[in-house]
């Protein structure tokens, strides 16, 4: 009787040891387990762990590998913080698709995929294989199609429809920058750059005088640019020129003669070659691109409003 109570209790001793040794194995998978997932961000009532956030990172570390690049430490927060702010994006406007129960049509998701395999001119196995280094397959690249064209239309539904621009906007933006439609326009100059040691004014007096040519003064004093062919430096464009250059040639004609003047602190004497005015592209040229640059910079600040209105609405929780 003996004998067999003994042999119970070894017995609960050893299942009691195996219990424990298997307990203790395991803690390191379950603890692996729970950090992956471990929920670093909840937006409304769903949540973002912290295995979606390293799903995004190893897609963005495959382009790197492909690149052969690797980035530095501060590069990877930098990078984790943007992916982060990236999905919490990406969850409020797919609670906002299921709010307002946008859908959008299969067939048009299988054209978009097949524009995606005409353009990078892959056959069917080399475009998986493409997907596949970038930590994709088709599943995924349709999902994310699919994603991007509800996004799509929510944000023509709150967003473009938002967004005008009149023709008296465009006319506006027209002057304001008409600067930068300007074109051709510009001047053809000889000068003579004269040296501390001379007097600017004395050169000048023997031009006016004609004890020397324009030519002859440039030979014999200049220690500028062009002294082999006459001071010429050639043709300058009226938006290069400097305020210094641009007073000095007010008021000048081609073939005067005009100086010293003072340009960037230092005497130059200036002779005017050629002139030409040039021109200001016409409204009419330029206004269906200066609408669609207007347009952009609308869209751009009503989505950042409509996003801001949606972050300010939604219950964001960071757990760390």
């Amino acid at each position: 009787m003996n004998s067999l109570c003994s042999n119970q209790e070894s017995l609960v001793r050893n299942v009691f040891l195996i219990f424990c040794v298997l307990l203790v194995s395991s803690l390191p998978a379950m603890a692996d387990e729970y950090v992956a997932n471990r929920i670093i961000v909840s937006v409304n009532d769903q949540i973002i762990t912290e295995y979606d956030l390293n799903e995004r990172m190893q897609i963005v570390m495959s382009r790197y590998k492909q690149a052969g690049q690797e980035p530095g430490r501060g590069e990877l927060e930098a990078i984790r913080k943007k992916l982060l702010d990236s999905m919490i994006q990406e969850m409020l406007f797919a609670q906002e698709v299921e709010k307002y129960g946008i859908t959008v049509d299969e067939d048009a998701v299988q054209a978009e995929v097949d524009r995606l395999k005409e353009r990078s001119n892959l056959d069917d196995a080399a475009f998986k294989e493409q997907l596949a280094r970038e930590g994709l397959d088709m599943n995924a690249l349709q999902e994310q199609i699919r994603s991007n064209m509800k996004k799509q239309r929510l944000l023509g539904g709150m967003v473009s429809r938002k967004v005008l621009v009149t023709d008296s906007e465009t006319r506006e933006a027209y002057e304001a920058r008409k600067q930068e439609y300007f074109t051709g326009g510009g001047v053809h100059l000889a000068i003579i750059m004269v040296p501390d040691n001379v007097s600017a004014d004395e050169v000048m007096r023997k031009i006016n005088d004609g004890e020397l040519s324009f030519e002859e003064a440039v030979l014999q004093y200049s220690d500028g640019p062009g002294v082999e062919s006459g001071g010429d430096i050639g043709e300058m464009s009226w938006s290069s020129l400097d305020d210094d250059w641009r007073a000095a040639l007010r008021g000048m004609e081609v073939d005067d003669i005009k100086g010293p003047v003072e340009i960037n602190g230092a005497p130059v004497i200036i002779r005017l070659l050629g002139n030409s005015k040039g021109t200001y592209v016409p409204f009419e040229e330029v206004k269906d691109s200066i609408y669609t640059e207007l347009l952009k910079e609308k869209r751009e600040k009503v989505y950042d409003e409509y996003l801001k209105g949606l972050k300010e609405k939604a219950v964001i929780r960071y757990m760390d």
